[in-house]
């Protein structure tokens, strides 16, 4: 095809991007939307069962960093019929899941992270990343997205769910541990799968999601303060400035919730 200048550029870059097969460069994904206020509360697992649920009774779906593997239980005794491989990175959350009782027979879990998963070539319908691509070190971020393409199925669909650095749960996480950077990265790793023509942004969804701590604080120093996979070192200045800022949405009964924006990514092999 011959393009004029009668067209301006930026159409006929978009033009000539879709017309060789490639999605659309730019403003395809938004790192954080410019309304906050209006976003719904969604949870990642209504969004999964909405989006993946549709793929059929005989699916396979993998998750990586399943971290305890609530969401991966309940998303197997939801769908008995799929079959799930929940794998996790950190070995002592692994033994965990392996000891935990109730585990549905469709769900395995098996050790390892994102560069290296151990399943069969173009084997897998659905790759599942609930919050944990920016925990990847980015160094690894391109072998694992290879490995991720090496076993999804043509037209498999890959499903990442991300925070998005803002709100009141942030910034008592950041005062300790700041991910905006790795988070950024994180994106931008994710947007050049897209921008590579490997694979098709189906959609995006900015949302809301409850973070609870039923104990309050207690809860959060266990969920959050001593996670297994990561080591925080908090000074006792920090730690009382972090008690504080907790403090603020802590209920009569003790307990504490947070909405966390996040965004979530649906993408599909090309």
């Amino acid at each position: 095809h011959t393009f004029t200048t009668a067209y301006p550029y930026s159409l006929l870059r978009i033009y000539a991007e879709c017309y060789c097969g490639l999605c659309i460069l730019e403003n395809m994904m938004q790192l954080i939307p410019e309304d906050l206020s209006s976003l719904p509360v969604q949870t990642d697992e209504e969004l999964i069962k909405q989006y993946l649920g549709p793929l059929g009774p005989s699916a396979v779906w993998v998750e990586l960093g399943c971290g305890d593997a609530n969401v991966a239980k309940s998303l197997a005794m939801c769908f008995p019929n799929i079959q799930i491989k929940a794998f996790e990175v950190d070995e002592i959350q692994h033994e965990k899941n392996v000891a935990s009782t109730g585990k549905p027979d469709n769900l395995t879990f098996e050790l390892g992270g994102m560069q290296k998963i151990r399943v069969p070539d173009a084997s897998i319908d659905a790759v599942i990343m609930l919050k944990s691509l920016h925990h990847v070190p980015t160094e690894l971020h391109e072998q694992g997205f290879n490995e991720v393409y090496r076993i999804l199925k043509p037209s498999g669909k890959l499903l990442v769910s991300e925070p998005v650095f803002t709100g009141d749960f942030i910034e008592i996480i950041r005062l300790f541990h700041d991910e905006q950077l790795v988070q950024k990265q994180a994106f931008a790793s994710l947007q050049a799968q897209i921008e590579t023509g490997r694979f098709r942004l189906e959609n995006e969804i900015h949302f809301t999601s409850p973070v609870n701590f039923a104990r309050g604080f207690s809860d959060f120093e266990r969920k959050v303060l001593k996670v297994t996979y990561m080591e925080h070192k908090l000074s006792e200045q920090t730690l009382r400035t972090v008690k504080e800022l907790f403090a603020e949405h802590v209920q009569e009964d003790g307990s504490a919730c947070f909405l966390q924006p996040l965004r979530l990514d649906l993408l599909t092999k090309l």
